[in-house]
């Protein structure tokens, strides 16, 4: 998974993520409560959750940064440029 000692780092790409939903949820088999496993791999418990709802939907890959296109965002819209 290419992890190394520490918190999980702010981006992980989603075969890390994939990685991380099943090494928290085996532990979880194993009588580990989601929040001792997190907390031993420097994981926010909500980041995970949110992970988790990702996977649901086929979209653990981030998106690339920059955001979206803006629509209807003109000179005359009232943004000042």
């Amino acid at each position: 998974m290419g992890l190394t000692a520490g918190p999980v780092p702010s981006r992980v790409d989603a075969p890390a993520k994939a990685g991380l939903l099943v090494l928290v949820e085996h532990a979880a088999g194993h009588g580990w409560s989601t929040a001792r496993a997190c907390r031993l791999l420097g994981l926010n418990p909500d980041r995970l959750a949110d992970w988790r709802d990702r996977r649901d939907v086929d979209r653990l890959a981030d998106l690339p940064c920059g955001g979206a296109r803006c629509t209807g965002c003109s000179t005359g819209s009232g943004w000042r440029s």
